[in-house]
């Protein structure tokens, strides 16, 4: 089995990069690919304990898109980018969402421990989260503290602050998918819609997202996604494997590539295989013979 979606604590994970790999071999993993969020600061550690340890490691990153003002008001929008380099654009990138994300991160924290008298400081996260305090590292470190009991709990506490007028809706900070795409070819990379499902559009509607995303570039979908039980609506491992299989019958349609992952993120809140089989090894090849296509045609 292979995972070719995880993070580490260089975005919103909560083990440093070298453990997330140690982990990966403890679970009998054969390939996996470090994908932080708008980060590839983790990459060079991941990369040197992958081969200390005999794993197949594939460089990746996880673009925010932002969704403000999405015509058919997507819930999110990530591009996963695997095979990558680093570049001087990634890292621009990178230090325009993290200030965003910071802004939006600072005053909803200021307002939880305003209106909750939660004892939560940015600053107390620093040396927990290497890059961005984003929203996603907020509800680990609280999780991790007990400071709430389930992720659901959160929601239900920034709903009402937005409700009571005391914080304003999440931005969805981001970059443009045209962009997302563009940085992630230039970094020598394939670009993977990440967990489609997740966008919370129907059918019809996702399937022509993804092909407008396909004229713009998108080489690929990560069809294979292993948490979607923990994100359906009805929470059941039967609608994450009917997502599984819609993902896959789409990217069939459209001649798109197909990855899969986990979102893993650690071993209590996101575990590799919840209710769900693992991705086969046999998704890699046809993305390693596309990525090897694009760099020799980019020489």
């Amino acid at each position: 089995m292979i995972d070719l979606h995880v993070h580490s604590n260089y975005s919103d994970g909560s083990y440093e990069p070298a453990k997330v790999i140690e982990n990966a071999v403890r679970d009998g993993l054969d390939a996996v690919a470090l994908c932080d969020h708008d980060c590839i600061w983790g990459l060079a550690e991941a990369r040197i304990r992958a081969k200390e340890l005999g794993i197949e490691f594939i460089p990746g990153v996880e673009l925010s898109v932002s969704i403000a003002g999405d015509p058919d008001h997507a819930a999110e929008i990530h591009i996963l980018g695997l095979f990558i380099q680093a570049t001087d654009h990634l890292e621009d990138i990178h230090a325009r969402v993290k200030k965003a994300a910071e802004a939006y991160s600072f005053d909803l924290v200021e307002a939880i421990r305003k209106n909750y008298k939660m004892p939560v400081f940015i600053e107390d996260m620093r040396p927990l989260f290497h890059s961005t305090i984003n929203v996603g590292a907020l509800v680990h470190y609280v999780l991790q503290k007990k400071l709430i009991q389930d992720a659901a709990e959160w929601r239900n506490m920034v709903r009402q602050l937005e409700t009571d007028g005391k914080i304003y809706k999440n931005p969805g900070v981001g970059i443009s998918v045209e962009e997302a795409i563009q940085a992630i070819h230039k970094a020598g990379g394939l670009t993977i819609l990440a967990h489609p499902y997740r966008m919370r559009l129907d059918d019809e509607v996702l399937f022509k997202r993804l092909k407008q995303y396909k004229s713009k570039g998108l080489d690929g979908v990560e069809a294979y996604y292993t948490n979607y039980a923990t994100h359906a609506k009805k929470g059941s491992s039967q609608e994450g494997a009917s997502q599984n299989q819609k993902a896959l019958e789409m990217a069939k349609k459209l001649n798109l590539l197909i990855s899969g992952g986990s979102d893993y993120h650690n071993d209590e809140a996101k575990g590799r295989f919840q209710g769900q089989q693992g991705v086969p090894n046999k998704v890699l090849s046809p993305l390693k013979r596309a990525w090897k296509d694009r760099t020799k045609s980019q020489k």
